[in-house]
C-alpha cells in the first residue's frame, strides 16, 4: 500500500525533475554544459542499477515487516504442498508429521536470510501453515490416485481372501479331529454321569 508520505515523496521528486529539466538544463546549457551528456550518462547509470534494484527487492531482510510476514505465509503455502506430496508419497503419515513439515520448511527459509523467528511469528507461521491447510481443501483424486487406490484395495482383498481360507482350512482341520473324538466316545459308550 502506498502512504501518503510515498505520495508526498514521489510528487517533490516529480516537480523536482521537471523543474530541473525546464530551468535547469537551459541556464547549463548557457555555461557550456553539455545537458545531454550528463543525462545519458545518468540513464545508462540508472540502467546498470536497476538489475540490482530489482534483486534487493526480493530480500526479505531488506524489506519491511509486512513484506516478511508475506514472505513467511509464501513459504508456509510452499511447505504445506511439499508436506502434503512426502504424504502422498508415504513418508509423512500422520497430520502432526505434516504440519512439522511444513513448519520446518518456513523455519530452514527464515534461517537463510538470518531470521531467528520470535514468538508472535511462530504463532504466525502456525495459522498460515493452517490457512493453507484449509486452502487445499479437499481436490477430487486424479484417475492415478483412484487406480491406485483401487489397486490397494484389490491386493488387501485378496489378503483377506487367503487368511479366509487359512482359516477354513483350520477349522476344517479341528472339526475333522474334533469328530473322531466324539465318534470314538460315543461308541465306548461315553456317557459319563
Amino acid at each position: 500500500m502506498i502512504s501518503v508520505n510515498d505520495i508526498v515523496a514521489i510528487g517533490g521528486v516529480l516537480v523536482g525533475v521537471i523543474g530541473g529539466i525546464f530551468g535547469l538544463a537551459p541556464y547549463l546549457n548557457k555555461r557550456n554544459i553539455n545537458v545531454d551528456k550528463v543525462l545519458n550518462t545518468t540513464e545508462q547509470v540508472l540502467t546498470a542499477a536497476e538489475p540490482l534494484i530489482k534483486i534487493s527487492e526480493t530480500f526479505p531482510a531488506l524489506k519491511p515487516a509486512g513484506s516478511l510476514i508475506d514472505w513467511m505465509e509464501q513459504k508456509a503455502k510452499a511447505g504445506v504442498k511439499a508436506a502434503e506430496q512426502l504424504y502422498h508419497s508415504g513418508i509423512l503419515q500422520t497430520d502432526e508429521d505434516r504440519f512439522k513439515a511444513a513448519q520446518n520448511t518456513v523455519y530452514a527459509a527464515l534461517k537463510e536470510i538470518n531470521v531467528e523467528p520470535t514468538m508472535n511469528q511462530k504463532k504466525l507461521i502456525s495459522d498460515f501453515i493452517q490457512e493453507a491447510v484449509n486452502d487445499l481443501g479437499h481436490a477430487i483424486p486424479t484417475e492415478t490416485e483412484k487406480n491406485a487406490q483401487i489397486q490397494k484395495v484389490q491386493q488387501d482383498l485378496a489378503e483377506v481372501q487367503k487368511e479366509n481360507e487359512k482359516l477354513k482350512q483350520k477349522l476344517a482341520n479341528i472339526q475333522n479331529t474334533v469328530t473322531p473324538v466324539q465318534k470314538a466316545d460315543t461308541a465306548a459308550g461315553g456317557n459319563v454321569s
